[in-house]
C-alpha cells in the first residue's frame, strides 16, 4: 500500500513538472532550440514561454515520393511572458512567413520534423520544431562599439 501511495505521488510530481524541465537545455535568445508537440520552454532570463500547441495539418510531400507541390505543414505555437496575455500563433512550414512577432520579440519556426516518409506513418507526438527567439534592435538605437 506504502508503495502504491509512493509511486503516485511520484506520478503526479511528474506529471505537475513544467515542461522546460522536460527538455533539460537552457534556452536563450538568438539560440535555436527544439520543442516537442505539447511542450513548452521557458527562455533564461527572459520569463519568456515558448510553446508548441498543435500541428494543424501536414501535406508536406513525402521525401521517398513524387510530387507536384512541395506542400506545407500548419503548426501552432502559445507565446507568453507574465504579466501580458499570451497569444497563439498558426504558422505555415515552409514559409518566408514563419516568424511572428510578440512584443519586442520575434518567433522563428526554422525547421519540423520528422519529415514524412511514405514508409512511415506520421504520429502527433514524434513532432519537433526548432525555433529561435530573438528582439531586433529598433531603428535609430545605439549599440556597443
Amino acid at each position: 500500500m506504502t508503495r502504491r501511495i509512493s509511486t503516485l505521488v511520484l506520478l503526479i510530481a511528474w506529471l505537475s513538472a513544467p515542461a522546460v524541465g522536460a527538455l533539460g537545455v537552457e534556452i536563450r535568445l538568438g539560440e535555436p532550440f527544439d520543442v516537442h508537440v505539447d511542450q513548452t520552454a521557458t527562455l533564461t532570463g527572459e520569463g519568456l514561454d515558448v510553446g508548441f500547441t498543435d500541428v494543424v495539418s501536414d501535406s508536406r510531400c513525402p521525401r521517398d515520393a513524387q510530387c507536384f507541390w512541395q506542400g506545407a505543414a500548419v503548426v501552432r505555437l502559445s507565446v507568453e511572458k507574465a504579466p501580458d496575455r499570451g497569444q497563439t500563433f498558426t504558422v505555415r512550414v515552409p514559409s518566408e512567413s514563419a516568424t511572428v512577432t510578440y512584443g519586442s520579440y520575434s518567433v522563428s519556426i526554422l525547421d519540423l520534423k520528422p519529415y514524412p516518409e511514405t514508409s512511415r506513418p506520421q504520429r502527433r507526438e514524434d513532432y519537433v520544431v526548432t525555433v529561435v527567439v530573438t528582439r531586433p534592435e529598433k531603428p535609430g538605437a545605439k549599440t556597443d562599439p
